[in-house]
């Protein structure tokens, strides 16, 4: 499975500065800030995936209906589930499709 970093992040760690106490010698200090800067030309040019931030919610059943669960993340009940989601079953809100972390 591949693993997903911010560009952002990744910039900003390339841009620290490069200070004299990181090198042995001024040309390494240089050679060091030079391929800082081929590295960051890099992450700008690879292209961006097309990744969508997972939602987790829990189920939490609502006292004031009988056999009644609701989802954490979206507040929408999980009506006709009952038996699936206390069986562990039911992984996911039928609404807004957070993955439900008290099944697993």
């Amino acid at each position: 499975m591949s693993d997903y970093i911010s560009r952002e992040a990744a910039i900003e760690a390339l841009s620290q500065p490069i200070t004299m106490s990181m090198c042995l010698s001024v040309s390494e200090c240089y050679s060091k800030r030079n391929q800082r800067q081929i590295d960051l030309e890099q992450i700008k040019s690879i292209p961006a995936a097309d990744v969508v931030e997972q939602k987790i919610g829990k189920w939490i059943i609502d006292e004031t209906e009988s056999a009644s669960w609701f989802c954490s993340e979206c507040g929408k009940h999980a009506y006709g589930c009952f038996s699936e989601i206390y069986s562990g079953e039911y992984h996911y809100c039928p609404n807004c499709g957070a993955r439900m972390i008290n099944n697993e």
